[in-house]
C-alpha cells in the first residue's frame, strides 16, 4: 500500500478499515448502520462541550454530511479523501488510492476481520473501565 499512499498509508489504512466495517456493519453487529451513526451524531453533539478541540472543528461537519454513513461507500471515502486532500494537505493520488481498494479489498477484508475480535475486546476492556470509573 506504501508505494500508492506514501506516508500517509496509516490514514488511508485506517479509513478503508472503517470503510468496511460500515459496509458491513449489519453482518458485523447485528445492528443498522444508519441508527448507530444517529446515535452517535447526537451523542457527540450532546457532548460538544466535552469534545477534544481538534474534533470540535469539524463535528458539526461530520453530522451534517452523515461521514459514517458515507463511509459505507466507495464514493463516500473518494469523497472524505478529497475532503482530506483539499483541508488537511494529504498528498496522494486519489485516483491510484481508490484503485488499491477495489484491487484488494479481499485483502483488507480478511486483515480487518482479523483485527475485528482484538478491537471488540479492546473496546469492552474500555467500557468496563469506564462504568467502574463511574460508580466510584
Amino acid at each position: 500500500m506504501r508505494p500508492v499512499t506514501g506516508k500517509y498509508t496509516a490514514v488511508v489504512l485506517d479509513i478503508f478499515l472503517d470503510h468496511i466495517f460500515a459496509s458491513g456493519f449489519k453482518t458485523y453487529t447485528g445492528k443498522s448502520l444508519t441508527i448507530f451513526a444517529y446515535r452517535f451524531y447526537m451523542y457527540a453533539l450532546f457532548k460538544y462541550t466535552k469534545l477534544p478541540a481538534r474534533f470540535k472543528r469539524f463535528v458539526w461537519h461530520f453530522v451534517a454530511s452523515d461521514r459514517l454513513g458515507k463511509y459505507k461507500t466507495e464514493s463516500g471515502i473518494r469523497e472524505s479523501l478529497e475532503i482530506m486532500k483539499h483541508y488537511r494537505g494529504l498528498n496522494i493520488d486519489i485516483d491510484a488510492t481508490m484503485r488499491y481498494l477495489s484491487d484488494n479489498r479481499q485483502e483488507l477484508t480478511i486483515l480487518f476481520e482479523q483485527l475485528l475480535p482484538e478491537l471488540l475486546e479492546f473496546i469492552e476492556s474500555k467500557h468496563i473501565t469506564h462504568e467502574n470509573e463511574q460508580t466510584k
